[in-house]
């Protein structure tokens, strides 16, 4: 029983591992791919964040 447990486990274990190489490899491609056919010439930016106050971390007194 024990033999049979580590060998799915290793089965499991190297299925696990050859999945995750296949998807860095298939994203890979894509992205090889996505650079070639859509070249951005400027960072896309969805969100700006707002300029930073220089002193907001100061207590204002009155």
């Amino acid at each position: 029983m024990p033999k049979e447990a580590g060998i799915l486990f290793l089965v499991m274990l190297g299925m696990v591992i050859f999945g995750q190489m296949w998807f860095r490899f298939v994203e890979g491609i894509l992205e090889g791919l996505k650079k070639r056919l859509f070249p951005s010439k400027e960072p896309v930016s969805w969100h700006p964040l707002p300029k930073e106050e220089e002193n907001k971390g100061e207590i204002e007194k009155d």
